[in-house]
Order: C-alpha cells, then sequence, then structure tokens
C-alpha cells in the first residue's frame, strides 16, 4: 500500500468521527456561532502550541497574487459554500452517512475536472468506477 493511501485512510476513519460528534453540536448552534466557537478554539489551541514548543515565529514569505488569489478564493469557499452546506446537511438529515453519500461524490467531479483542466487519460476502469460511485449513492441514499 502506497503512504498516500494510508494517509487517505486515517483521514477517512477521522473524517467519520468528526462528523458523528458533529451531528450533536450541529443541531444546537448555527452555522455562524458554530464557526466563531472553532475558529477561537483553533485560534488558542495555536497559542498554546506556539507557546509550549517554543516555536519561533519567523517571517512567513508573502505569497504572489495569484497564490494570495487562490488562498482567498479557497478559504471563500470554504466558509461559505462548502462548510455552511455540510452544516446544514447533516443537520437537516436524520442520518449523516446519507448526506455524506451525496457529498462524497465530490471523487467523481474531481476526476472529471482532472480529465478536462490538467489532461489526465481516462479509461474503462476509470468510467466504470465513476458509474459504480453513482449508482452507490443512489441506492444507499
Amino acid at each position: 500500500m502506497q503512504v498516500w493511501m494510508k494517509y487517505a485512510f486515517v483521514a477517512a476513519i477521522f473524517i467519520a468521527l468528526r462528523d458523528y460528534i458533529s451531528k450533536d453540536i450541529f443541531k444546537k448552534y448555527s452555522y455562524v456561532d458554530y464557526i466563531i466557537i472553532a475558529n477561537t478554539i483553533a485560534f488558542i489551541g495555536t497559542l498554546i502550541y506556539i507557546i509550549f514548543t517554543k516555536k519561533k515565529i519567523s517571517k512567513i514569505p508573502m505569497p504572489n497574487l495569484s497564490e494570495f488569489s487562490k488562498i482567498i478564493i479557497r478559504l471563500l469557499l470554504i466558509y461559505f459554500i462548502i462548510d455552511l452546506c455540510i452544516f446544514n446537511s447533516l443537520k437537516r438529515c436524520n442520518n449523516p452517512g446519507y448526506a455524506y453519500c451525496i457529498i462524497n461524490i465530490c471523487v467523481f467531479f474531481l476526476l472529471t475536472l482532472m480529465v478536462f483542466f490538467h489532461n489526465r487519460k481516462i479509461d474503462f476502469k476509470k468510467i466504470f468506477g465513476g458509474i459504480i460511485i453513482l449508482l452507490g449513492t443512489y441506492f444507499i441514499s
């Protein structure tokens, strides 16, 4: 098994755990309240990490305009579309697994983007895998 696959499996396990825990939290708070609480905790945690590890804060190289734009677009996508949609999907769904069946078809969309914008080759195996993903989503949800 390649190293990236091990990291992907660990991430999948902890994402499932995160979403299982999130179900009750999402029912109690609005999205804005949740983001404020989560970011406050992350900021405090970062400060504690810096203090206890005695990490020297060095100058971070400023990204060029193209990189900076991509970072801003990514943050806007994450906070104003992706997290908001996931939050509301999990909040309103009886079983988070059903919501994630649909959310996880992002794999299909990513494969499609890679083919069109990065000229990746697509073969029968990938097409068949995409069909299985879509059929699996249909049958589970």
